[in-house]
């Protein structure tokens, strides 16, 4: 048994996931497209539609021309190339896969365009669908910088990399490529060629380096030459991996997919290192590691360090319990970091707890904007259990030029004398 999953050079835009929300299973087994249908779902949470006859597939296809995000087909039904036909007309993301293992089938599924090829024992076949799809969802959300100043091979990368759903960007030599860094902050892999005009590859990675780190984002350095030093030059100036050209697509697949599931270990790691698990704010150690620099950064604005805190917490826990507590906490959470957390560093020192570091405007009413959250907070009541409860904070604002550490101390200062004088207020000095 076969399947195809088939794209086009076009690519879902990044809101694919949020705009085409329908995934299409064509599979004539009837349990066989239950399994990948869990799969499927457990890997997007999209329920995918199943259908079990070619002429279905293509109804549904007509139904819903723009809505699809990608399709799972049975290639080996007799009238499968009628299918596949209408889905790469609509640029429709088409996975390869199948319980045959044999190198003539591989080699037939290589020629039809695939994004990805799976072949492996029946029984291991819907995890690794749901798997694939999963990471063409996530792509879509990838930005992919491609460099080289040969046309040809550049709209060869791009081919090769939309039929994964990535985001790209193109630049011609390395001057264009750090101008397109800067004004694309989301770039997570640079690919690029080593002789251009302007600036060479190796020239372009030094550059990348001053201000990314291989864990910030990973360069892929390509060349044709057959010197074996080629490929340790570019490793040694800071690129992440080399790739030879020419390379089969196939191998181009692995190393960006390899290179981009590092990067996003590293982030994983990174968060729970930096960051509350409950709230998703930076935690009291990432808070006193980055101050300084941020105060640094900000010494011809306003510096501000607040401390918040959530006025009767433990009457919410021991009313409602914890889990309550931690619904509440969050929400808390949540509006601080979106009005701060833009332009300061926003963390969550501990238990009901919160401190803001951050930079203004002069002409900026400070506390205008503190007292604005505080009543924000109070506005957006909670509904648990059916009971709705309203929450207010206390927070003590410094905006003295000093060090960070002493701006903390005064700001907790005052969140003591808003406690001592009502609760629910800010207390500027």
């Amino acid at each position: 048994m076969v399947y195809v999953l088939v794209m086009e050079n076009q690519t879902p835009s990044i809101s694919c996931m949020t705009e085409a929300k329908k995934i299409l299973v064509f599979e004539p087994d009837k349990g066989m497209a239950q399994q990948i249908s869990m799969a499927v779902c457990g890997a997007t949470q999209i329920t995918p539609v199943t259908v079990n006859t070619v002429s279905e597939a293509i109804s549904f296809i007509l139904d819903h021309p723009d809505s699809i995000f990608a399709a799972m087909v049975e290639f080996a039904a007799a009238e499968t190339n009628v299918l596949l036909e209408k889905l790469a007309r609509r640029s429709i993301p088409v996975v390869a896969y199948s319980a045959d293992t044999s190198e003539a089938l591989q080699q037939k599924l290589m020629t039809v365009g695939i994004a990805d090829m799976i072949v492996g024992p029946a029984n291991t076949l819907p995890i690794s669908i749901g798997k694939s799809v999963g990471n063409l969802a996530r792509n879509c959300k990838e930005t992919i910088l491609v460099v080289d100043d040969s046309r040809s091979m550049r709209a060869a990368l791009m081919r090769f990399l939309k039929n994964r759903c990535y985001r790209l960007l193109e630049a011609g030599d390395g001057i264009e490529a750090l101008e397109l860094l800067k004004k694309n902050t989301g770039v997570k892999l640079v690919i690029t060629d080593n002789e251009m005009p302007k600036m060479d590859g190796f020239s372009l990675i030094k550059e990348i380096r001053r201000n990314f780190t291989k864990e910030e984002l990973a360069v892929i350095g390509i060349s044709a030459k057959t010197n074996s030093q080629v490929s340790v030059k570019f490793i040694n100036n800071g690129a992440n991996d080399f790739l030879h050209k020419p390379f089969l697509k196939e191998e181009l697949y692995c190393r960006v997919d390899h290179n981009l599931e590092m990067l996003s270990r590293i982030e994983t790691i990174r968060d729970l290192s930096n960051k509350d698990p409950l709230t998703k704010l930076f935690n009291r150690r990432y808070f006193f590691e980055h101050c300084e620099q941020f105060a640094a950064k900000n010494k011809d604005r306003i510096l501000t360090v607040a401390m918040i805190d959530i006025d009767h917490f433990k009457r919410v826990n021991d009313t409602y319990g914890h889990t309550a507590g931690d619904m509440v906490l969050q929400k808390v959470a949540g509006t601080i970091e979106k009005a701060f957390a833009e332009n300061g560093i926003v963390a969550r020192f501990g238990g009901e707890e919160f401190c803001i570091l951050t930079s203004h405007d002069h002409e900026e009413d400070i506390f205008a904007r503190y007292d604005r959250l505080r009543r924000k907070i109070e506005a957006d009541t909670i509904d648990i259990d059916g009971e709705s409860i309203t929450i207010r904070v206390s927070c003590g604002v410094c905006m003295e030029k000093s060090n960070v550490q002493t701006m903390l101390k005064a700001a907790d200062e005052n969140l003591y004398t808003a406690k001592d004088s009502g609760r629910n207020r800010v207390v500027l000095h």
